[in-house]
């Protein structure tokens, strides 16, 4: 059985190309945030409302992607996003992007992996705190 996913669809523009004319590498890290920022204001989006009064942190720990093919401007995305790991504080998620057109069916472009902590400012310091619970069972749809 397939594991359950949240998708973002959207162009590659020029502004994401390099002068070669693909997608520079920092565009896949961009776009782990769109994803991740746009399953937050789906699911929970209470949560913005907690980061702009600084009662909550969502700070990135690591990301990494792994390039299998090029995209170029004009050509779809579609980025897939499965949770891969949920402790506590930290949530790692796994993202794959497709490259896809009209003509083709999807194919692998690259996978990255992004993992966040939640934190609280206690005495000008950030602490570790478990994420809401609401956010968490979101994560848990795509395990």
């Amino acid at each position: 059985m397939a594991k359950k996913y949240y998708s973002l669809s959207f162009d590659v523009l020029l502004e994401n190309t390099n002068m070669v004319g693909n997608v520079y590498f920092s565009n896949y890290f961009s776009w782990m945030g769109k994803i991740r920022e746009q399953f937050i204001l789906e699911h929970y989006p209470e949560t913005i409302d907690m980061l702009s009064k600084n009662s909550l942190a969502l700070i990135t720990l690591s990301c990494n992607c792994t390039f299998y093919d090029e995209l170029f401007a004009g050509e779809k995305v579609e980025m897939r996003m499965y949770l891969e790991s949920l402790k506590s504080y930290k949530v790692k998620m796994k993202i794959e992007y497709y490259k896809s057109n009209d003509k083709q069916i999807s194919k692998l472009a690259a996978i990255g992996f992004h993992e966040i902590g939640c934190f609280v400012k206690e005495n000008d310091r950030l602490e570790p705190k478990p994420f809401p619970e609401k956010l968490q069972n979101a994560f848990e749809q795509y395990a």
